[in-house]
């Protein structure tokens, strides 16, 4: 993850430095977007006090409507690969034929946003996203939970062609509790990932 953070850092300074393009195009346009990239998640069972931490990849799409050129909205919808630790032995030797690792997979989640964009030298813009995700967690052994939170993040778009961006982006998910089977989980999940956003000529908003 602070891997992930310095090169995001690294590349918005030298896009900072690039030439005038065109990136107000966007306003009153749907597009649509995909991203992949680095996840860091913290799985702390308030029942028993075990705590998992791990870094895992993640990926989304989404979908959205640029309002103006300041303001937009988009919903996302993603997963990611297991977050896993090797089973401590602290109950003893892990017995044949168990699982013998603690695991937990964001099998789905959901997320909706309002959008708020500032454009710069025309080729790039930043913005900053807010709104709720709901998460469908998986663990080993069969677990299953769920749990809704509030999401926020910021982002750069860099404009490679009149109506297409490069993105790079850092999200706090999800923090807060997912509950299943009796069982309660206190869950932070962040992303730093990377991507691309293209924008339709239609419908106009005039």
């Amino acid at each position: 993850m602070k891997r992930s953070l310095a090169a995001i850092s690294t590349t918005v300074l030298l896009l900072a430095s690039t030439q005038a393009f065109a990136a107000d195009a966007s306003a009153g346009k749907p597009y649509i977007g995909l991203e992949f990239g680095s996840a860091h998640g913290s799985f702390k069972h308030k029942q028993s006090g075990f705590e998992l931490t791990a870094n895992a990849t993640a990926f989304n799409a989404y979908v959205g409507y640029q309002f103006t050129k300041y303001l937009g909205a988009q919903v996302n919808i993603g997963s990611g690969t297991n977050l896993t630790k090797p089973y401590d032995g602290a109950n003893g030797p892990c017995p044949t034929g168990h699982y013998c690792y603690y695991s937990f997979k964001p099998h789905l989640y959901e997320s909706a946003y309002l959008k708020g964009t500032i454009p710069f030298r025309d080729r790039w813009s930043i913005y900053g996203i807010a709104g709720v995700t709901h998460m469908d967690v998986h663990g080993a052994g069969g677990f299953k939970a769920t749990g809704t939170s509030g999401s926020y993040g910021v982002g750069l778009q860099f404009y490679g062609a009149p109506a297409t961006a490069l993105t790079l982006s850092y999200t706090r998910l999800f923090d807060g509790n997912i509950k299943g089977q009796g069982q309660t989980v206190k869950t932070t999940y962040d992303v730093a990932a990377i991507g691309l956003v293209h924008y339709f000529n239609w419908p106009q908003v005039q």
